[in-house]
């Protein structure tokens, strides 16, 4: 793997401070364009897996190769600790092989699903451990646990007499030691809202609860690494205005309502300490403490035609904030992102950006566990940043730690 070296190059964004404040920079440590894909980053920001039409890519925070694989991989799926990934490969027209991986290459199971051509691509989550796998498939609300020890798949209906639907939501995420599900039984329509719930089982498939939130459309559903907050959205669209009325809604590990809050989110990640809840929708990233989802700060794009792509934050929630800001256009089949910019918020919302030099296509981004390195990935490029303070105190010159 060949890097571009840039160790001498700080790429600062600058934070107005008052004096003996610190002021943090963004130094590229390196940057590579040998890879190309769909990436998908691990929770901590240390690995990164690249899907392509035919072929899969899996490499550690140095560049090197964990996997290479080829075949017609259709998703992937990362651990939250980057040590198992699952991948979804197109064996025949009507039937999918889900394998999933350890960071020999060594395949851990492999799993054969049927699928009719006009149904949805089933979602695909593995535990934080890497250990357990499911398989949700949206159009006939199903869906199976899977374990690497070998045991038999367990397949579990969300809902009674659930009729086929190809545009059901379904959302699934790990916790520590559980698997979340968002989803509806019936379709929402003009006449009629669908009705969102919210199903925790554990590992091998069984069932702990089940709540239903306020009518309309599952909207999106992220849970924190240890499991001990679960948040998940609905909406609702009123036919004869098109108004949206929208809602975040915090749980707990045990399915207690915590706090509801306006609004929807593309992008949620939680603090570790379980603080903190940074989201993100098209327009607007806001900064919310838990466990009331009070809004700390929010901030949103003044361009009109700017768009907010992905989210990083620190594991504390707080010292750093980045968000990844583009415009959208659409070329040779494909979302392209145009004049990029990280944008950098510090806990009390002052911010600035850094304006990125190439084009991005399915851009992701992370931050290390040890908050110190922000990892930006897309199709042919990866870009690993080191997050530099620096102190100013008066009367002295700026140090840099």
């Amino acid at each position: 793997m060949t890097f571009i070296r840039c160790s001498f190059v700080s790429l600062l964004l600058s934070v107005v401070l008052a004096q003996g404040q610190t002021n943090f920079t963004l130094r590229l440590q390196n940057e590579s364009r040998q890879v190309a894909g769909t990436p998908m980053i691990d929770r901590a920001g240390e690995t990164v897996a690249w899907r392509a039409a035919g072929s899969l890519t899996w490499q550690n925070q140095h560049g090197s190769s964990l996997l290479t694989q080829p075949g017609r991989f259709l998703k992937h799926a990362l651990s939250a600790n980057g040590e198992t990934l699952a991948v979804l490969e197109m064996a025949a027209p009507d039937t999918l092989v889900l394998t999933w991986f350890d960071q020999h290459g060594l395949a851990l199971g492999r799993h054969t699903l049927q699928r009719h051509e006009d149904d949805p691509l089933p979602q695909v989550c593995l535990s934080k451990q890497g250990t357990a796998v499911v398989v949700a498939q949206p159009a006939t609300a199903h869906v199976t646990f899977l374990a690497g020890n070998g045991a038999a798949p367990r397949v579990q209906p969300l809902f009674d007499e659930a009729a086929y639907a190809n545009e059901r939501p379904l959302f699934v995420a790990a916790g520590e030691q559980s698997f979340v599900v968002l989803s509806q039984r019936e379709v929402s329509n003009g006449q009629r809202p669908g009705q969102p719930v919210l199903i925790c089982f554990s590992h091998d498939g069984q069932e702990r609860w089940r709540r239903e939130l306020p009518a309309g459309t599952a909207g999106g559903l992220e849970v924190s690494r240890n499991g001990e907050w679960i948040v998940a959205s609905r909406y609702q669209v009123d036919s004869a205005t098109g108004a949206v009325e929208s809602a975040m809604v915090l749980f707990d590990r045990e399915g207690v309502q915590q706090a509801t809050t306006a609004g929807l989110f593309r992008q949620a990640r939680f603090s570790e300490n379980g603080e903190r809840l940074f989201v993100m929708d098209r327009r607007q990233v806001r900064l919310l403490k838990l466990p009331g989802l009070s809004t700390i700060w929010q901030s949103s794009l003044t361009g009109r035609q700017e768009m907010f792509v992905d989210i990083a934050m620190d594991p504390a929630g707080r010292d750093h904030f980045f968000a990844l800001a583009a415009v959208s256009t659409f070329k040779n089949d494909r979302f392209v992102f145009e004049r990029g910019r990280l944008i950098k918020f510090t806990a009390g919302r002052q911010h600035t950006s850094m304006r990125l030099s190439s084009d991005l296509v399915n851009p992701a981004l992370a931050f290390s566990a040890a908050g110190q390195r922000l990892l930006l990935a897309a199709d042919g490029l990866v870009q690993r940043y080191t997050v530099v303070s620096v102190v100013r105190t008066p009367g002295k010159r700026a140090i840099r730690q």
